[in-house]
């Protein structure tokens, strides 16, 4: 494969790229929802869809890597120069994903904090509650049947 064709699905391999961080940016503002919703199912099949991407993403990233070896340094040079707009897209995409994860991390741990208060509150109305419920039924020492 020559330089133009290497270079050429370098870019379209980039332009997907984009595409799949916008997604995985979108579906973030999803999770943020479902987070507030406290909508679980729908956290966790957002979580799965990120995965399926970020995977996807790993497989493409490898390929770059393997195109990428093939050109000489002038070339390299011509390359960035060319992709310049798309990778600073690219960037600022993932400085977003960044960013969103992050503040949906912290509502997962607020979250998880408000789950721990209202277990413990419960655990403790349990223990309240212990004084006033019925005695345990004595058994007879005599017969079993009664």
């Amino acid at each position: 494969m020559d330089a133009k064709e290497t270079a050429k699905k370098i870019v379209a391999t980039l332009k997907e790229e984009l595409k799949l961080y916008a997604l995985i940016d979108q579906r973030l503002d999803e999770q943020e929802r479902a987070i507030r919703n406290e909508d679980e199912r729908l956290v966790f099949k957002i979580i799965d869809e990120k995965d399926e991407a970020l995977q996807t993403l790993r497989e493409q990233d490898r390929q770059l890597a393997q195109w990428t070896q093939q050109f000489s340094p002038a070339q390299l040079d011509f390359l960035e120069e060319k992709t310049r707009a798309l990778r600073d897209k690219l960037s600022a995409t993932l400085k977003s994903i960044l960013a969103k994860e992050e503040t949906c991390d912290k509502l997962l741990q607020s979250l998880q904090s408000r789950t721990g208060s209202k277990m413990t509150g419960v655990k403790k109305g349990k223990i309240g509650l212990k004084g006033y419920s019925l005695p345990s039924r004595v058994k007879p020492k005599i017969s079993k049947n009664i």
